[in-house]
């Protein structure tokens, strides 16, 4: 009791007045316990009678008392209190508590002042922080694809030394993990380098963020990386930067994809751009070729009747040949636009080339054709005369390139699957190899361009690839370009092979005599005058119908012997009239003549018994196929 009457009252009410935690004791007994102690420590004053009693609380049972002791001896022995101790208690009210217990203050009465605080919240705080530095520490250890860093600023001009970067340095940059900053960005693509180095001048400067895109040089990987490196300063309450904090991204796999989409994109505006040319190219021509027709049809009579003045019969053969000259443009132009695939019918590719190849050695002696298309037969179904057109095209601009050398034909199958170019299914693939010049990538990519030539003026229109490729793409297959500067070109055309056996027809060498009649229904005047004067000059007794309901109308008033339909009209075109008289007469005779149409509805047609006439036509090509037609019992193939 003597020890707890030594501790007045003055004394009493400051350790009241304290926010710590108070115990006050002597050498056994506790003389004062503060309500803040007895709150944090969860015992009554009762219950904290002695030293042992408070020691026990803090420190527990066994090693209360000596911890206690221990410090006070401390103290009184070095005249220095040790450090401060955090603990972790847990009180009699059931709760657990972070304490910080200060060192003990030995009074001049030889009592002594223990105190403790309520640090939960700090500790937790405290391990909290321990957990979010070891979640950013595995983050960064794991970090595969981007670099974490932070700089720390060493002189005035900003230069800075590595404070912290993540271990994934030397996967993305190459660089060592020790390297300093400076080395990181060693080796920055000579595109990049002015650039990058300008923006981080700036940055530096302004102290503004640092954000660019590059490519960098990775040793490791043998090849250019593209990066995306962003870095932030960091100031301290004087606004002075101290820090550059920042991430480097490897956007490689960003950037390729990007290239893709924009190469994509070109190649699509360019698709679209051709597509609206092969519009244009086809319109232009059908109303070319009208009046094509007239012209050969006029000159072909000026021909007959001039027979008696050689210079007038000189003037007429001169445009019959400029006429014939404008309609191989025409034919170039439909070719390019996708139209004009009439005559399908299923043929042996090596009969095809073995008749190109045959004109061609003969206009071409200096230039081995050497075909290799293996023993067995590949069938494709299309319109031959449309596709000797393409194979002509290809074996005179390889015969061209190459300058006397030796051109090489090839043939193989080929299983397409899905995601091509071409629908899945089975092709054969003819390729034209030669080893001329070659071309540069800017030429391969523009060589089925229309109007597209490297040859020198008046050296070729720039039709006939464009056409080539319309050609081959009407069929449903492709065609594609390989080359190189020096190292020659191959054209490889890809067809759908056909199961069926070849077609071996033959047409009427002979014409029939006429005396038959014939109605002309054509939506032209200027087409149906030529025609009719061509018809009539021949023997045919001829009507003429201007539409498809005077068409329809004119067959069952007059009976002709056969119908020369013209395709492109108004009000349904030459399908409407075909299928409307073949309703009521399933044994009409129809000679389909039009410079292009789509080419499902002509084939229709033709599977319907129709026969086909390309315009514009010459007299001899009317006549005979008005006698191919006379010859041809038709009926009507249902399904």
């Amino acid at each position: 009791m003597s020890e707890r009457a030594g501790l007045s009252d003055d004394l009493r009410a400051f350790l009241e007045a304290s926010k710590l935690g108070v115990v006050v004791h002597g050498a056994q007994d506790v003389v004062h316990v503060s309500e803040e102690a007895s709150r944090l420590l969860g015992y009554p004053p009762s219950a904290l009678r002695t030293v042992a009693d408070v020691g026990a609380k803090l420190f527990g049972e066994e090693m209360g008392r000596s911890a206690l002791c221990r410090a006070v001896e401390h103290a009184q022995t070095h005249g220095v209190a040790p450090a401060p101790v955090s603990i972790r208690v847990e009180g009699g009210d059931g709760q657990h508590r972070h304490l910080r217990v200060m060192p003990p203050i030995v009074l001049a009465s030889g009592l002594i002042v223990q105190t403790f605080q309520d640090a939960t919240e700090l500790a937790e705080l405290e391990a909290e922080h321990a957990r979010l530095e070891a979640s950013f520490q595995a983050v960064l250890e794991s970090a595969a694809d981007f670099v974490v860093y932070r700089l720390r600023v060493v002189s005035e001009d900003h230069h800075a030394e590595v404070d912290m970067v993540s271990p994934s340095l030397t996967s993305v940059l190459g660089a060592a993990a020790d390297a300093p900053f400076e080395r990181w960005f060693e080796h920055i693509h000579p595109e990049d380098a002015e650039r990058v180095r300008d923006a981080n001048a700036d940055a530096a400067r302004s102290s503004r963020r640092f954000s660019e895109i590059m490519r960098v040089w990775h040793p490791d990987r043998d090849e250019w990386r593209w990066v995306h490196a962003i870095s932030n300063p960091v100031r301290d309450e004087a606004g002075a930067v101290t820090h550059f904090a920042g991430v480097i991204v490897d956007v490689t796999a960003q950037q390729r994809s990007e290239e893709e989409r924009r190469r994509l994109e070109i190649e699509l505006t360019r698709k679209h751009r051709l597509e609206a040319l092969g519009t244009l190219a086809g319109g232009v021509a059908h109303e070319f070729n009208n009046l094509l027709m007239a012209m050969q049809g006029t000159v072909a009579l000026g021909l007959e009747d001039a027979h008696e003045s050689e210079r007038a019969h000189g003037y007429f053969q001169e445009l019959q040949e400029l006429v014939q000259g404008a309609a191989v443009l025409t034919r170039e132009l439909l070719g390019y636009a996708r139209r004009g695939r009439y005559e399908v019918r299923p043929f042996e590719v090596a009969a095809l080339l073995d008749d190109v190849t045959r004109a061609l050695r003969r206009t071409h002696p200096g230039v081995s054709f050497e075909v290799r298309l293996g023993p067995e037969p590949r069938v494709v179904r299309g319109d031959r005369g449309q596709l000797e057109r393409v194979f002509h095209n290809l074996l005179m601009n390889a015969a061209d390139a190459s300058g006397g050398g030796a051109i090489r034909v090839e043939a193989r199958d080929r299983e397409v699957g899905p995601g091509e170019e071409v629908a899945a299914g089975a092709y054969v693939e003819l390729a034209v190899v030669d080893q001329g010049r070659g071309m540069d990538e800017a030429t391969r990519q523009r060589v089925f361009e229309p109007f597209f030539t490297t040859k020198p003026m008046g050296g070729g229109r720039g039709l006939g690839l464009a056409a080539a490729h319309g050609i081959v793409r009407g069929h449903g297959g492709t065609i594609v370009a390989e080359s190189a500067l020096g190292e020659g070109t191959t054209m490889r055309v890809l067809l759908p092979r056909s199961r069926e056996k070849p077609d071996r027809r033959r047409r009427p060498g002979a014409e029939e005599a006429p005396a038959r009649s014939v109605l002309i229904v054509d939506d032209e005047k200027v087409v149906r005058t030529v025609v009719r004067r061509l018809l009539e000059r021949a023997g045919y007794r001829v009507f003429e119908a201007d539409g498809v309901d005077s068409g329809v109308s004119a067959y069952f008033t007059h009976e002709p012997d056969g119908v020369v339909l013209d395709l492109v009209m108004p009000k349904g075109g030459g399908r409407a009239a075909f299928e409307r008289i073949r309703a009521r007469d399933p044994e009409a005779r129809i000679l389909l003549a039009s410079g292009y149409s789509v080419d499902p509805e002509v084939e229709a047609l033709i599977a319907q018994g129709a026969l086909f006439l390309e315009k514009p036509f010459t007299p001899k090509a009317l006549r005979e196929k008005l006698s191919e037609l006379f010859q041809i019992e038709t009926t009507l193939k249902s399904g």
